[in-house]
């Protein structure tokens, strides 16, 4: 019997079925399989064009090139929002999150005696996680600020380079998929329930973050009460507390994010969140690591 070989697209042969069939298995679980479908949409007057892409959409790159002489951030953001806005809006059509990276070429010239002599540098931001419930706008601002102090730096440290024109603007988009939490009734380790300083809340949703929160409370309200015992890891117990809790513009499972807005939302509770994981840290040992921490107060 004569054995056909198998070529798979990545160009990868194989002389039998079955380590084909693996070989694609495996290959459906690598991060960026098959998102050549997360890009996006551009309309047809969109003054972005997708300039590179890589890792099958994973990362993404769009470049605009102005078509007025601009000298600053600002004008370039005010003259294009709806561009930028535009390109966000279809972006996240695709993607629920991402982080994102602005970059801007600009070109400084300056003048020794008669002859002027010109030269381009480079200016990007950090990256900035983006999320639909985000105020672009006030992104927006803290870009803009961000970009003209790296211009103004430039000027200040360049022997008398100034800046001529912005170039372009690239925004570079990474696929990202964001930290979050999840109940499901999950059963603390023998180690960590043996402590007796740690609950489980008896859920089969996501909102953990919430009933770990409304524990809290219910413990709190009620520890001069040495009369009524109550059970804070029972939901029909903690219900009773969410009239004091402000959950809104709070997605389920609960971002670290996230975690933030819920303190300004809540600061009636004057309360402070952390959040740890139980990880294993060795061969046969396991211990707590933080995740998210607040600030040190001293």
């Amino acid at each position: 019997m004569i054995k056909i070989p198998i070529k798979c697209y990545c160009n990868k042969i194989f002389d039998s079925t079955k380590g084909y069939i693996k070989h694609k298995a495996n290959e459906i679980k690598q991060i960026g399989f098959g998102r050549s479908n997360y890009l996006p949409n551009l309309s047809s007057d969109s003054k972005f064009k997708l300039s590179r892409q890589a890792f099958k959409s994973f990362l993404q790159q769009y470049e605009l090139y102005p078509e007025e002489l601009i000298q600053d951030a600002e004008q370039l953001f005010m003259i294009y929002r709806s561009d930028i806005e535009g390109l966000f809006q279809q972006i996240f059509t695709k993607l629920k999150s991402f982080k994102v990276q602005f970059c801007l070429q600009a070109t400084f010239s300056r003048q020794v005696g008669e002859i002027i002599t010109y030269t381009t540098s480079y200016f990007p931001t950090k990256n900035i996680i983006l999320s639909p419930n985000d105020d672009l706008v006030e992104i927006a601002y803290e870009v803009i600020g961000n970009l003209d102090n790296q211009i103004q730096t430039f000027e200040s440290l360049g022997s008398g380079w100034k800046i001529h024109e912005i170039d372009r603007l690239d925004i570079r988009v990474a696929f990202y998929k964001p930290l979050t939490g999840g109940c499901m009734n999950w059963k603390l380790s023998e180690q960590v329930f043996s402590k007796k300083a740690v609950l489980s809340v008896k859920s089969i949703d996501n909102k953990c973050f919430i009933w770990s929160i409304l524990a809290h409370l219910a413990i709190n309200k009620n520890k001069f009460n040495d009369k009524k015992k109550i059970h804070p890891y029972r939901l029909s117990v903690l219900k009773n507390y969410e009239k004091y809790i402000d959950p809104s513009d709070i997605c389920f499972p609960t971002e670290i994010k996230s975690i933030k807005k819920f303190e300004k939302n809540n600061r009636h509770l004057d309360i402070r969140i952390n959040v740890y994981s139980w990880e294993k840290i060795g061969m046969f040992q396991s211990s707590i690591v933080p995740i998210y921490s607040i600030p040190s107060l001293l």
